[in-house]
């Protein structure tokens, strides 16, 4: 079988060399702020240039991740970014951002395109259509099965997977936690993790949304046999120690997967509750999610038998970081010895553990590894001297060829140039990723030249063989137009969405302009929906689940009179009546709604996270979201099963058909999050939405033109108030001063990102 790349994590200079020499076939970094992981130290453009050519020296690749949500005054910017990237000769770019995948196509068409994580490419649809928009490779969303990778790498694209490090709980590319709730955008590189603090469910208090992290490392023969095209390794907030150490066991693995792993040192240099296989099986809530505690737990190196005295199960160095774990209070202590000692710990109590937070000698051999020069490459060369004419090298490293020519060979005076000493002097390369594994010589028995004269003609012919080894800058065409002209609309429409088919048809006597239908389940669809209404695609589609919706869709397709799209796969399938791009897919900047235009939509709505003077400077939406619940994160595992204990797999779990939870999940602060179910075949998708609604009635005067107000309610006790009030404001009445404003307008809500802009 053919050997996947392995990709590591750069996150600044450091973390690159340790990536290399420990063995990756290519790293992944970023630059400026377009990036997914804006507090690493990341590249500048002298820098990129620099590790570009660092690492094509080495025969390694470099992808450039431009994979955050752009918007439209920062294109200037942007474009000078995509400038630097072009000129280094990058070999790749990851992008999320649809706008971006537009500009980047047309203005450096040689550029490779991979389709980042965060497009949220989490079936065989978004994979295809994918491929067939020019995209040389797709990232898959962390959700996906082993069973849909084998599929997904028959489609005829690069599929690159993750295979160790940290995973977002929230379905790939589909998180808006931290912005709404912190105001700093996942989408944006600035994610806060509010998934990794703790809540309470149930009566449980965890933290239920903090998954352990992948790894892989015992299963890549399997990820090999289903064909994958790159094994990728998150990290690029990590340091360079844990860069070399993950990326060395990863390429042991990919060289020999029948060779036994150790899996245990990995675990030394960080796990959060030990390790999960992630959904390569499908979810398992009890091995994805670790609820006692977020953060780095270490190894057990000893306990606790006798108060005040260790016994050590494992060899402990002076340097190394412990603690003395009480239950979930950690203690740190100072002590060395070898298995089997047992050690004086004043702080030790009995049933303590003993903890190795991080090991100095491993340390030690990761920076080992890393400050030397491992990644080489044998050359030969074919010397030349002859009296009287210039002295010739030609070096090749199998592929590439340079000549060079030096001084004048002179006559000796005495004894000619000893062949071994010429051969020697030539061969001299210490720290650099070049080794000669043949010289030949051809020099004349009287010939003289300098042993410095020799080191220039070396260092010529390297320098040559260098440049022509280096990437080539890529071509680099105009900025292209967006010629997406103003749709031009009569009246603001009110449309109505919800889940509850009693509140859509009585939406309409209560004075809708349309509705839209929100599905909360994919295996039985409601049947007493109205007689025209729109669809609302759900932004996560797992497995057959789309294929499910599709035969709904068309089943009613003289009743469906236009289709939400939320997830780039979406495109690759016919939906009834208008499509409209809807914020699922971050449309952000003009480029985007060109994008979206050109794959059939007519129309769009605009990222929510985008403020309302960022919706201005764009061609008016279809349709603007102006007040309900919205969804910050879609899950594909069950916080309620996690609370409850519950083993097995996710897939077989009919607890929610047995007993409905409206519970919602609290954080410290007593916020509440409410909870809903997507019932889909293969298993549910969970919904956590933001604790209160969004709501600008109250800035009534400051919203952006569009062609529709879209109004989300499935409170029947409230709908009827949040129709007749939204339609007021449509027809110019004054609704304040309606005895049902005072009620709704002392409810808690939020305005999101309208008037308060993300980082």
């Amino acid at each position: 079988m053919r050997k996947p790349e392995l990709l590591s994590p750069a996150g600044g200079w450091s973390a690159m060399v340790a990536a290399v020499q420990a063995g990756a076939d290519a790293v992944y970094l970023g630059m400026g702020r377009f990036n997914a992981r804006q507090p690493a130290e990341n590249f500048t453009a002298q820098t990129l240039s620099d590790a570009v050519r660092y690492c094509a020296l080495r025969g390694v690749k470099v992808y450039v991740t431009l994979n955050t949500v752009v918007f439209e005054d920062e294109m200037a910017v942007f474009n000078e970014t995509v400038d630097a990237v072009s000129a280094s000769g990058a070999h790749g770019v990851l992008v999320q951002d649809l706008g971006v995948a537009r500009l980047l196509r047309a203005r450096v068409p040689s550029l490779p395109l991979h389709a980042s994580t965060q497009m949220a490419a989490h079936n065989l649809d978004g994979v295809a259509f994918l491929r067939d928009q020019g995209f040389a490779r797709v990232v898959l969303a962390r959700e996906m099965p082993l069973s849909e990778i084998r599929r997904a790498t028959g489609l005829g694209i690069e599929i690159e997977v993750f295979a160790h490090g940290a995973l977002c709980v929230s379905g790939s590319g589909q998180c808006l936690f931290s912005s709404m709730v912190g105001g700093r955008s996942a989408n944006r590189g600035r994610c806060a993790q509010p998934c990794r603090l703790p809540y309470r469910l149930m009566g449980v208090e965890g933290h239920l949304l903090s998954c352990r992290d992948l790894c892989t490392l015992d299963r890549v023969g399997e990820l090999i046999d289903a064909g994958v095209h790159s094994l990728k390794l998150e990290g690029r907030l990590k340091r360079p120690e844990y860069v070399c150490t993950v990326t060395s066991a990863y390429r042991a693995a990919i060289d020999d997967p029948s060779k036994p792993v150790d899996i245990e040192a990995l675990a030394q240099m960080f796990n959060r509750g030990g390790f999960t296989a992630g959904y390569l099986d499908g979810a398992v809530e009890a091995e994805l999610i670790y609820p006692a505690r977020p953060n780095h737990i270490g190894v057990p190196v000893g306990k606790c038998l006798r108060n005040e005295h260790v016994t050590l199960e494992k060899d402990v160095g002076r340097g190394d970081s412990l603690v003395l774990r009480h239950g979930e209070l950690d203690v740190p202590v100072s002590l060395e010895g070898e298995a089997g000692a047992r050690a004086a710990c004043p702080q030790a109590l009995r049933g303590d553990r003993l903890i190795r937070l991080v090991s100095e000698a491993q340390m030690d051999a990761a920076r080992a590894m890393a400050s030397g020069e491992r990644r080489v490459t044998a050359l030969s060369a074919d010397l030349a001297l002859h009296t009287g004419h210039e002295a010739a090298l030609t070096v090749s490293d199998g592929e590439t060829s340079v000549t060079v020519r030096g001084e004048r060979v002179e006559r000796a005076r005495t004894r000619g140039l000893d062949p071994a000493r010429a051969t020697a002097q030539i061969g001299k390369t210490g720290g650099t990723p070049w080794r000669f594994s043949s010289i030949n010589t051809d020099i004349d028995e009287d010939a003289f030249l300098s042993m410095a004269a020799l080191n220039a003609l070396r260092r010529d012919a390297i320098d040559r063989l260098e440049a022509r080894r280096s990437p080539k800058p890529h071509a680099l065409g105009p900025v292209p137009g967006t010629g997406i002209h103003e749709q031009s609309f009569g009246r603001t429409d009110l449309l109505i969405e919800s889940s509850d088919a009693y509140i859509l048809n009585r939406a309409r006597d209560l004075g809708a302009d349309g509705v839209i239908y929100r599905p909360a389940d994919l295996r039985a669809f409601d049947k007493d929906l109205p007689d025209s209404f729109m669809l609302r695609l759900p932004d996560m589609l797992p497995g057959d689940a789309q294929a499910a919706l599709s035969r709904f869709a068309q089943a009613n397709d003289n009743r469906i009179t236009a289709t939400f799209i939320n997830n780039i796969g979406q495109f690759n399938a016919r939906w009834p009546g208008r499509t409209i791009a809807a914020e699922g897919l971050n449309v952000a900047n003009a480029h985007a709604v060109e994008q979206a235009t050109a794959w059939g939509a007519q129309g769009y709505v605009p990222s929510l996270e985008l403020s309302a003077r960022q919706i201005k400077a764009l061609p008016t939406p279809a349709a603007l979201r102006v007040y309900g619940d919205v969804t910050l994160m879609h899950l594909r595992h069950c916080p309620y099963r996690t609370a409850d204990g519950l083993k097995g797999r996710h897939a077989d779990c009919s607890r929610c058909d047995l007993k409905a939870e409206t519970e919602p999940m609290t954080d410290r602060k007593g916020v509440r999050f409410p909870l809903r179910r997507i019932a889909a075949p293969g298993g549910c998708v969970l919904e956590l939405d933001n604790a209160v609604p969004l709501m600008l009635l109250r800035h009534l005067g400051k919203l952006p033109k569009a062609g529709a107000w879209i109004v989300r309610t499935d409170d029947r006790s409230l709908f009827e108030d949040v129709v007749a009030l939204h339609r007021m404001a449509l027809d110019g009445q004054d609704f304040r001063q309606d005895a049902r404003w005072e009620r709704f307008s002392a409810l808690p809500s939020t305005t999101g990102h309208y008037f308060r802009p993300v980082e």
